[in-house]
């Protein structure tokens, strides 16, 4: 079973390499843990407050298997959960 510190740390390692790109200039982190039925929604921003991102979605780790699926911003969040829910996929 993966708890919410557990879904944090794999978060962490996924967005580890973002804001890296030499014309980049933020470092990632988490910046809230939301739990849901199936499992967690991790929101990452920028250390920096001054750094504007944008298409930072959220990711969904499932508490069961640890795997870690990216979202979009396209939609709201919620309908990435019903997708998830229904299909295991948040983009169908």
């Amino acid at each position: 079973m993966i708890d919410a510190g557990r879904a944090r740390e794999l978060v962490e390692e996924r967005i580890a390499d973002f804001g890296k790109h030499p014309h980049d200039r933020w470092t990632p982190v988490i910046t809230r843990v939301e739990g849901f039925e199936r499992g967690w929604i991790v929101y990452y921003g920028a250390a920096e407050p001054d750094a504007m991102l944008a298409g930072n979605a959220p990711f969904i780790v499932d508490s069961q298997t640890g795997d870690v699926h990216a979202t979009g911003t396209a939609r709201p969040i919620e309908e990435y959960i019903a997708n998830y829910l229904r299909t295991g996929d948040p983009h169908q």
